[in-house]
């Protein structure tokens, strides 16, 4: 497993998290949101709202894998 980097910008959160959906299947999906949970909950950049915002958007697309 790669080493999470808790200094990710905001910039990089996005892109991690928007590239959930490049996913091929609904397991692929669900791994690659828990892989960005993970690194959105050791994050030292971000503030408290942005990680809302991001930690919605992960959740919302883990609900939309079980609907594939």
């Amino acid at each position: 497993m790669k080493q999470i980097n808790k200094r990710l910008s905001v910039k990089g959160c996005w892109k991690m998290v928007n590239a959930i959906q490049n996913g091929k299947t609904p397991e692929e999906i669900q791994q690659r949101c828990a892989i960005a949970m993970n690194w959105l909950d050791e994050n030292e950049v971000i503030d408290n709202d942005t990680y809302d915002e991001l930690m919605m958007t992960v959740s919302w697309l883990q609900r939309e894998s079980y609907h594939m």
